[in-house]
């Protein structure tokens, strides 16, 4: 098991998640920095998803992802 560094962050607590779930989220990533979607990626495609089928918001920054999030 690696330590990878990123955080996956929801709008509910969901204990039971798996990454395969991802697939059918929209997910956002932070534009400031390319390492942990570039970790992320490494992890799907272990999952078996194809990182480019995502919906994924890639122009954001943390702070504007954080408060998308708490918008809904």
């Amino acid at each position: 098991m690696t330590r990878d560094p990123f955080f996956l962050v929801g709008r509910e607590p969901r204990t039971d998640f798996d990454l395969r779930e991802l697939a059918a989220l929209r997910i956002g990533t932070v534009s400031e920095v390319p390492t942990p979607w570039l970790c992320l990626q490494d992890d799907l495609r272990r999952a078996g998803i194809d990182p480019a089928t995502l919906d994924r918001v890639t122009n954001q920054t943390m702070a504007e992802n954080t408060a998308a999030l708490r918008a809904g």
